[in-house]
């Protein structure tokens, strides 16, 4: 029952973004917990789009294979909220803060003239 107010609470607040502690990782996504709400919902491993990450059961962490970036249990991370399923008890997050691989600001170029 909790779980389904917890839900309901959310229904109106889809794509709005939160600050949130990872709770749980496993090799589907991880779970993470907003900072002032306390509801908890899932990151899933595809919303993780930037890198192919692998599940680590030992540091129960899930490693990127081009970015070295790690999600890790008590990262703190921002997220957005993108679906609510009052049926299932599920809310779904996807990472607010796009992180770009190997970008590097590009130089300018002196003009000599």
């Amino acid at each position: 029952m909790i779980d389904w107010l917890k839900c309901e609470y959310m229904m109106d607040k889809v794509g709005e973004e939160y600050d949130a502690v990872i709770s749980s990782v496993t090799s589907f996504g991880f779970f993470v917990e907003l900072a002032e709400i306390f509801v908890e919902g899932l990151v899933h491993i595809s919303a993780l789009r930037n890198d192919y990450y692998q599940f680590d059961p030992i540091r129960h962490a899930l490693l990127g294979e081009r970015t070295g970036k790690s999600f890790r249990i008590g990262d703190s991370v921002r997220v957005k909220l993108t679906r609510v399923d009052l049926d299932k008890r599920e809310m779904d997050f996807m990472l607010a803060e796009t992180f770009t691989i190997d970008k590097k600001p590009k130089k300018k170029k002196k003009n000599l003239l």
